[in-house]
């Protein structure tokens, strides 16, 4: 099975370069899944059973289904390593990079814009998490969607003292 995966998913394994690069290796992963004729059809049946132009339910129905079917772990010590959208969601499991970069190209699938938000948590400003926000047309408000925070992002996001926003597609 391990090698099965690594055949169909090849993992990107970077050595750390600093957030600015794992957000570049995101933005290219989330981007490059627009084409994915499965990945289109996956949004599609997750957002079956609403009403069109329910732009909210649709982006609340993406977040849940990320939150549920994929677990948090840690990267491995010492490298940076950014998965596919397909393969974080064949191996149902990631961290807050996998997690967002699988959101972000559901999101962007669905018609959404996506930003990725870096945060820092810790006086020094280090970033050490990122996550998804995205637009919803019709109030044109940015919405968090954070699986790895969950119903805890209301907390996560008053603990913050630093942070940057990067769109997905810009």
């Amino acid at each position: 099975m391990i090698a099965d995966d690594a055949r169909h998913f090849p993992p990107r394994v970077l050595p750390y370069r600093g957030t600015d690069a794992t957000l570049v290796q995101m933005r290219r992963l989330a981007l490059g899944a627009q084409t994915s004729w499965p990945l289109r059809r996956l949004v599609e049946i997750i957002c079956s059973g609403l009403r069109g132009k329910d732009y909210l339910s649709e982006l609340a129905a993406l977040y849940h289904y990320v939150s549920r079917r994929v677990r948090y772990q840690r990267d491995p010590r010492t490298v940076e390593l950014v998965k596919t959208p397909e393969a974080t969601l064949r191996t149902r499991v990631g961290d807050c990079d996998d997690m967002a970069t699988l959101l972000a190209a559901l999101v962007l699938l669905a018609g959404s814009d996506a930003r990725f938000v870096t945060v820092g948590f810790r006086p020094d400003g280090a970033f050490t998490h990122v996550y998804v926000e995205a637009l919803e047309p019709i109030s044109r408000r940015w919405v968090a969607l954070d699986p790895v925070a969950g119903d805890r992002t209301p907390e996560m996001i008053r603990r913050i003292r630093s942070y940057r926003v990067a769109l997905v597609d810009k």
